[in-house]
């Protein structure tokens, strides 16, 4: 107290040093608290999905959808870890969407035809088609490449893809009756 040295007036190194150390940690507070938030909306949303599918808001129901909602987070950021998403489509691959309507109403019909067969135990006319299809390299655009033409084909109604094959250059489709692979995976590869 009384014999106590006089506290050492800070020099601008030691100033320096504080505002450095302290600037360090509010970065790391920041950061933490931005990739928290991100977690938090996440979870918020696919709750809030969860309630919209289930069109029930009782306790039972929302307690459930909010583990089911932190088990879907948790296992999403686990895959965004072990490989990130690599997307960058072309304009025009994104505009080919606007023929999915008339895809889709075309095989309205194959589907009914598929159900009256079924119906009358007539045998089915599925079948596995292999097509070429050269989205085959590592990088983002053909990533977008391949993630367009899944889903544009698989959201017709005769055709879903069962997988493509980069090794080989080739796309095998399951078909309700067998037809010409869509047009529109052959636009995404021009």
């Amino acid at each position: 107290m009384w014999g106590d040295a006089p506290a050492a007036i800070p020099t601008e190194t030691d100033r320096f040093h504080f505002f450095r150390n302290n600037l360090a940690g509010l970065i790391i507070f920041f950061t933490e608290m931005r990739l928290f938030l991100n977690l938090f909306v996440q979870w918020v949303g696919f709750t809030l999905l969860w309630l919209v599918f289930v069109f029930q808001l009782t306790a039972i129901e929302v307690l459930v959808g909010a583990a089911a909602s932190a088990l879907t987070v948790f296992a999403l950021q686990t895959a965004l870890r072990s490989e990130p998403l690599c997307f960058r489509p072309r304009l025009r691959w994104l505009a080919q969407g606007w023929r999915l309507p008339g895809m889709i109403v075309a095989d309205l019909w194959i589907v009914l035809r598929a159900l009256a067969r079924l119906l009358l135990q007539a045998p089915s006319k599925g079948a596995f088609q292999l097509g070429r299809f050269h989205a085959n390299a590592e990088d983002c655009r053909a990533s977008a490449q391949r993630a367009l033409t899944i889903l544009y084909v698989s959201t017709s109604p005769n055709s879903i893809v069962v997988g493509i094959d980069r090794e080989k250059a080739t796309m095998l489709i399951h078909v309700l009756e067998p037809a010409a692979i869509p047009k529109l995976a052959h636009k995404l590869e021009e």
